[in-house]
């Protein structure tokens, strides 16, 4: 069964806060969370991400200490939560201490196994000099739904759209770049994800994950 993008939601270039409040307008079974943190003195991750009082789950998470700057980090993280509270509701996450900058999308999908939804993840870092960063997953099932979060920090930074993806749900430029996209149609296998931009010296956290499609009902043939 193909998965399908329903309502998207994004907040973003916040600072100086322990928390983060914005309404998404759910409309499927599958909510996906996506941030990117940048913060100095110390590394930040979302201690906890709700949606209508109910808790999501974190998918996986990468971070990165910035080269040649003492105590600057760069993060990037996926959370979701299945059967969501349909309409209009507020998204919190919070954090142990308040962060320098911050971002972050949401989206909607239906058609995922909501019994078995996360199929696998990844995440890779760089702290000096890189244009792109690669993993690989592996998809058991035909049209499943990878869902990624990409930092790069760099004041003349572009990340052109990578043309296998589906869509884009957040962009951010230029001072400081957070992108998070999808794919609905991956096939089943092994495949690597590649997160790119333009020039180089650049500081980057990526991280992303795979979910699992709702299989097709089975054809019925009549008898005649």
């Amino acid at each position: 069964m193909p998965i399908k993008l329903g309502n998207t939601s994004t907040d973003g270039r916040d600072a100086g806060s322990t928390n983060h409040t914005w309404s998404h307008n759910n409309d499927g079974t599958l909510l996906v969370v996506t941030f990117g943190i940048k913060h100095e003195p110390g590394s930040r991750y979302a201690t906890g991400v709700t949606y209508d009082g109910d808790a999501l789950t974190r998918a996986v998470r990468s971070q990165m200490r910035q080269g040649g700057v003492t105590d600057v980090y760069h993060g990037t993280e996926v959370w979701y939560l299945v059967n969501p509270s349909t309409g209009a509701n507020n998204i919190v996450a919070s954090y142990s201490s308040s962060q320098d900058e911050w971002a972050g999308g949401a989206a909607s999908f239906n058609g995922v196994l909501l019994t078995d939804a996360l199929e696998d993840t990844g995440a890779e870092v760089d702290n000096n000099s890189t244009q792109s960063l690669t993993f690989s997953l592996t998809a058991t099932k035909k049209n499943s739904l990878f869902v990624d979060m990409h930092q790069v920090d760099n004041t003349a930074t572009t990340n052109p759209t990578d043309p296998t993806r589906t869509g884009v749900i957040y962009d951010t430029q230029p001072a400081r770049e957070w992108r998070m996209t999808y794919i609905t149609d991956v096939d089943a296998g092994v495949d690597a994800y590649v997160s790119g931009a333009s020039g180089s010296n650049y500081y980057m956290s990526y991280c992303g994950a795979l979910f699992n499609p709702k299989p097709s009902k089975p054809k019925v043939v009549a008898m005649i």
